[in-house]
């Protein structure tokens, strides 16, 4: 099983998840390819090698010599905190935390990743992949530094579709043999990246509430996340008729699912 996800604007400053994050690591990084090398490119998952580090440089370019107009475009907003500016421009040498608990917009914090016990977490770190605009999909548990860029700002050499479109054949790849896909992203990610395979999308209560999404977003992972816990580490599981029951568990368990994602999503083709 996978599960998309796409990022949020806001995140939390690394001064902020230093005090209160103990996965928080620190790098000691001097290029772009050693941000994508170190933290990225661990196994099969991570192709668009190149085109990670020129979406990173091309990034770095833009806020060194954008004036003030177009850093007001590059991070979406009238006001740019100094403080985030700074630690944008040092994504090369900052720390780094895990792409799950860097981001705290809406559904980040209906998703309350923190409060989630430790088979939820384990549940989240190991299958949820995160669309990020600026290093491309990334794995929950994947270490980021912090940054901040406009999910809708284009330039020639900074462009989220292109991003993705250098990325995909990796993506596809990875993806070509999981049976479960649950698509809790935006639209803007969705068009950069297309799935090409069935999938569940969350139902929705009422069509008008784009406004309410992302929380309604956060709030189905939090509750999977729960609900997965329950099924595969089970508390009231007796030791001794663990192995005879096991193939029976097993069973129940995938029936469970399915008729929990059936009850909450629905299958897109």
């Amino acid at each position: 099983m996978k599960i998309l996800l796409s990022p949020s604007e806001s995140k939390i400053l690394p001064s902020v998840n230093c005090a209160t994050n103990p996965s928080t690591t620190p790098t000691s990084l001097k290029n772009p390819a050693n941000i994508v090398k170190n933290n990225l490119s661990t196994d099969k998952m991570w192709g668009g090698f190149d085109s990670r580090i020129n979406h990173i440089c091309a990034y770095l370019k833009e806020l060194e010599s954008a004036d003030d107009e177009n850093l007001k475009k590059i991070f979406g907003s009238k006001h740019i905190p100094i403080d985030s500016l700074s630690h944008s421009l040092k994504i090369l040498e900052s720390s780094t935390t895990k792409a799950i608990t860097l981001y705290n917009g809406v559904a980040f914090k209906a998703l309350d990743f923190m409060s989630l016990d430790s088979g939820a977490q384990d549940f989240v770190l190991e299958n949820v992949l995160i669309f990020s605009n600026l290093f491309g999909m990334v794995r929950a548990k994947d270490n980021l530094p912090f940054y901040h860029l406009n999910q809708n700002y284009k330039s020639p050499t900074l462009n989220l579709k292109n991003l993705y479109r250098a990325q995909s054949q990796e993506i596809d790849a990875f993806l070509a043999n999981e049976d479960i896909i649950i698509d809790l992203r935006a639209e803007i990610y969705i068009k950069a990246y297309p799935l090409k395979q069935s999938h569940f999308v969350l139902k929705m209560p009422d069509k008008k509430i784009s406004h309410q999404a992302k929380l309604y977003r956060g709030s189905a992972l939090r509750e999977l996340a729960l609900f997965q816990s329950k099924l595969l580490y089970p508390s009231a599981q007796n030791t001794s008729n663990a192995k005879t029951s096991n193939k029976n568990s097993s069973n129940a368990s995938s029936n469970q699912l399915k008729q929990y994602l059936h009850t909450f999503f629905e299958l897109r083709f």
